[in-house]
This record gives C-alpha cells, sequence and structure tokens, in this order.
C-alpha cells in the first residue's frame, strides 16, 4: 500500500511539474485546451491544465529577416535587370499567425514577390 502511494505521488508530482510552462522574453505560446484555441502566453510563468492544454506553437515576437532569391524580371523598356529582396517582418498576432494560414513565412514571401 506504501509503495501504491508513493508511485501515485511521484506520477502527480511529475504532472504538476510538467504543466508549468515558461515563456522565454520574445516568444509567445498559442496553447489550446481539447484541440481548440485557448490563449496566447505572453513571457512568464504559467500553469496549463494537465491532459486537456497543450502547447500548439511557440511562435517568436522578435524581428526577423527573410531573404528572397533574385527575381529576373524585364522592364518596360526591354532591359532584364534582378532584384534581390530582404523582408524584415515582425509577428503581432500570433493567433493569426497560427491559425489563419498554413505557413506565414510562404506568405509574406510570395507576397512580397507578386
Amino acid at each position: 500500500m506504501k509503495i501504491f502511494l508513493i508511485v501515485l505521488l511521484v506520477i502527480f508530482l511529475i504532472t504538476m511539474l510538467s504543466s508549468i510552462k515558461i515563456v522565454n522574453t520574445g516568444y509567445v505560446y498559442v496553447v489550446e485546451r481539447f484541440g481548440q484555441f485557448k490563449t496566447t502566453l505572453e513571457p512568464g510563468w504559467h500553469f496549463l491544465i494537465p491532459f486537456a492544454d497543450f502547447v500548439r506553437r511557440r511562435i517568436s515576437t522578435k524581428q526577423q529577416i527573410l531573404d528572397i532569391e533574385p527575381q529576373s524580371v524585364i522592364t518596360k523598356d526591354n532591359v532584364k535587370i534582378s532584384i534581390d529582396n530582404v523582408i524584415f517582418y515582425k509577428v503581432l498576432n500570433a493567433k493569426d499567425a497560427v491559425y489563419n494560414i498554413e505557413n506565414y513565412r510562404s506568405g509574406i514571401i510570395y507576397s512580397t514577390i507578386t
């Protein structure tokens, strides 16, 4: 009986400790409860409900850089030029970045190219 209680206590402690999430500065976590969006966690310590809440994705809120391959284009006066782009971006809404687009980085690249 004592061994059973000790094992049960150890399992309980491990479950509680694994439910504590520490979000570092420059990141937000998108949390789902039972598969549906619940909230976004800002930097700091947070407690998630065991077996109900899980972190769907960790999103960086820092300024990021995307280097796009050079594009060859022909101008109006038939001159061929090469355009090299660099994009600086920052995610402002983590929920939209996770749920409203499959891959927000590809979306940024394709909307820049067009």
